[in-house]
C-alpha cells in the first residue's frame, strides 16, 4: 500500500476478529495493526482522518461514561480529530504495547489513539486504539480501517515482536482486505492431513450482493422472521455449503454449534451488522434440517432457535470474554431482551463449522487467535473440517459476504465454486 492509495476513496473494510476484547487492560481496549509499504504523507493523512471525522457517524457518539449507563448515548455536532502520534526511530512493539495497555477515555471523540509508527525499510505501522464500546453506525466496528484503501497486494501486518505472549499472538493473527488473517504458532489443520508448514494463512474470496438482488434477499428473510430472517437465511446457506464440503470429505457429523452473536445497531435496520457482541447464543442445527430442499424452512428453523434462546436463556448467554457479566445490572438484560424482541437489536453472522484441531506449542493450546482454548467451541473461529468460516455484513445498501478457509487444505476452484452457490441460493427466491 502506498501513500498514493491511501490518498484514494475510502473503502469499507470487513473485520473478522470483532470480538477482541483484552480482559483486565486498562480501559479494555481493541487495536487494529495494518502495514504500510511506505510513510503516508502527514499533512495529507491528518487532515484526511480530520474530513472521516467530520462526515463519519461513529464520531459523533460518544458513550456515557460507565457501563451502567450503556444504552445512553449523547450525540456531538462537532467531534474533535483523534490527534495522530507519529513515531521514528521506536521499537514498535514498545509503541503497541504501551499503547494497548494504557487507558483511552470513552469521554474523548472518537474515542480512538492513532500512531504512525516509521520502520527502517521505509513502510510504516499505523496502529489504530479504540475503546471497545464504541461502534460504527454504518454497520461495521470500524472506523479509520477506511483509510486502509485496497491495493494490489493485501494489506499484511509486520509482525512487532517474535514471543509466545498473548498479546503478540493477538496482533500476529491479523490481516485484512479482503478478511484474511495470518494464523498464530501452532495453526490448525484437518484429522488426518499432513499439517501444512508455517506461517498458516487464511485464503478467503469475496462477493458483494449488488442493491437489486439484496432487496430480493431482504423480502424473502421478512418471510422467514420479521427480525432474524435474513441471518437465518446466511446461516442456513452457509452450512448447506459446508455439508457438501464435509461429505466431499467423509466427514459425518450429526449436526453443527453455530454461535451467533448479538450486537447493538440502528433502531430501524433489520439488516446482520457487524458491532460489539453483547451476546453468544449457540444454536445446535441438525444435518437432516440442512439437507431440506427448502431452505426457508431450514432458514425458519434457525430463526425459531434463535429467538427461544433469545427469551429463556439470555442472562446466561453473555459471553465471558466480553467481561461484561459482573458490570450490568438485572435491569439491563431485561432491556436488552425488550430491545431485541422488539426488532431494535440484530445478530452478526459467523458460523461456527467444527471442532478445532489444536496445535501444540511450548505455551500449551491455542486457537489461532493466540488464546488459550480447552474446548473445542471457545469463541467464533473458522474450524475443522472442512476450514471453512462465512462473514456477512451490510455497507452501501450492499450485502458483502467473506468466504475464508485454511490455505492449502482446500482448493480455491472448489471454494470459488462454494461462493457463487451460495449467492445463488441467498438471492434466486422462486416464491
Amino acid at each position: 500500500m502506498t501513500s498514493d492509495v491511501l490518498r484514494g476513496t475510502d473503502l469499507f473494510l470487513d473485520v473478522l476478529d470483532f470480538d477482541q476484547r483484552r480482559s483486565g487492560l486498562a480501559g479494555n481496549l481493541v487495536q487494529l495493526i495494518l502495514y504500510l509499504e511506505s510513510t503516508p504523507e502527514r499533512d495529507r493523512l491528518e487532515q484526511r482522518i480530520a474530513d472521516w471525522t467530520a462526515t463519519e457517524p461513529a464520531c459523533r457518539i460518544a458513550i456515557s461514561r460507565s457501563l451502567w449507563k450503556l444504552p445512553r448515548w449523547r450525540f456531538l455536532s462537532k467531534p474533535v480529530p483523534p490527534p495522530v502520534n507519529w513515531h521514528r526511530a521506536v521499537d514498535p512493539a514498545s509503541i503497541l504495547d504501551q499503547r494497548i495497555n494504557s487507558p483511552i477515555s470513552i469521554s474523548r471523540l472518537p474515542a480512538f489513539a492513532i500512531d504512525i509508527i516509521a520502520l527502517e525499510d521505509g513502510g510504516a505501522i499505523l496502529a489504530l486504539t479504540w475503546h471497545h464500546l464504541l461502534t460504527d453506525a454504518h454497520g461495521g466496528e470500524f472506523l479509520l480501517a477506511r483509510l486502509a484503501a485496497t491495493s494490489s497486494a493485501p494489506t499484511g501486518y509486520l509482525p512487532a515482536a517474535d514471543n509466545s505472549s498473548l498479546l503478540s499472538r493477538l496482533k500476529e493473527a491479523r490481516r485484512f482486505r479482503p478478511v484474511v488473517r495470518q494464523m498464530a504458532v501452532g495453526g490448525v489443520t484437518s484429522p488426518g492431513r499432513e499439517k501444512p508448514k508455517g506461517p498458516f494463512r487464511l485464503a478467503s474470496t469475496f462477493r458483494v450482493i449488488e442493491p437489486e438482488a439484496t432487496a430480493v434477499l431482504s423480502k424473502r428473510s421478512h418471510r422467514v422472521h420479521p427480525i432474524f430472517g435474513e441471518t437465518a437465511l446466511l446461516l442456513a446457506a452457509a452450512l448447506r455449503r459446508v455439508n457438501i464440503l464435509c461429505r466431499g470429505q467423509d466427514r459425518k457429523y450429526g449436526g453443527y454449534l453455530v454461535p451467533v452473536p448479538v450486537s447493538r445497531r440502528l433502531p430501524g435496520s433489520r439488516s446482520p451488522v457487524l458491532g460489539n457482541p453483547v451476546s453468544f447464543f449457540f444454536i445446535y442445527i441438525k444435518i437432516s434440517r440442512i439437507e431440506e430442499s427448502d431452505m426457508d424452512a431450514v432458514a425458519r428453523d434457525i430463526a425459531r432457535s434463535f429467538v427461544e434462546q433469545v427469551r429463556n436463556d439470555l442472562p446466561l448467554a453473555v459471553d465471558a470474554s466480553l467481561s461484561l457479566g459482573s458490570h450490568l445490572p438485572k435491569p439491563f438484560y431485561r432491556w436488552l431482551l425488550r430491545r431485541t424482541m422488539q426488532g431494535e437489536l440484530a445478530s452478526c453472522f459467523f458460523a461456527n463449522t467444527g471442532p478445532v484441531s489444536l496445535g501444540e506449542s511450548p505455551g500449551g493450546h491455542y486457537d489461532f487467535l493466540g488464546v488459550p482454548v480447552t474446548a473445542c467451541f471457545h469463541r467464533p473461529m473458522i474450524c475443522q473440517p472442512p476450514g471453512v468460516g462465512f462473514f456477512a455484513c451490510r455497507y452501501s445498501g450492499c450485502l458483502h459476504l467473506t468466504i475464508c478457509w485454511i490455505d492449502g487444505a482446500l482448493e480455491r476452484g472448489i471454494m470459488e465454486t462454494a461462493a457463487n452457490d451460495l449467492v445463488n441460493e441467498l438471492v434466486n427466491d422462486n416464491k
